[in-house]
């Protein structure tokens, strides 16, 4: 009976995160194609250095609403989540030429080498 009565609904966070990529829409509908983009290579990028599925949800999160507000510093010693939704949106399809100075973590960069899902260009 409970799971039937939940099964329809959305969670609150679901909610939010829906509710700003309609914005996001309605503003540039392009956008919303870049993030779902950056959110699959973070996912990808969080499964391979083997975040928990919790971590790896909200980073998926992250790199979804990213473009609201740039939600995150990649230039400030910030959580990994956040280093790697930075490194996800900021992919060129080389990570070499992402190693360039030191914007970005280096561990997320060996990730996104290794990673299991190919990156395509966005």
């Amino acid at each position: 009976m409970y799971a039937s009565k939940h099964a329809g609904r959305m969670s609150a966070s679901r909610q939010l995160k829906e509710s700003l990529l309609t914005i996001l829409t309605a503003h540039d509908p392009d956008v919303v194609a870049h993030c779902r983009v950056v959110a699959d290579r973070a996912e990808a990028l969080a499964r391979t250095l083997a975040l928990p599925h919790t971590e790896r949800e909200a980073v998926r999160l992250a790199a979804e609403l990213h473009e609201v507000g740039q939600m995150y510093s990649p230039w400030a010693s910030a959580p990994l989540g956040a280093r790697i939704v930075a490194v996800a949106d900021a992919y060129d399809g080389s990570a070499a030429a992402l190693r360039a100075g030191d914007r970005f973590d280096p561990a997320v960069l060996d990730a996104l080498e290794t990673a299991s899902v190919p990156f395509v260009l966005s």
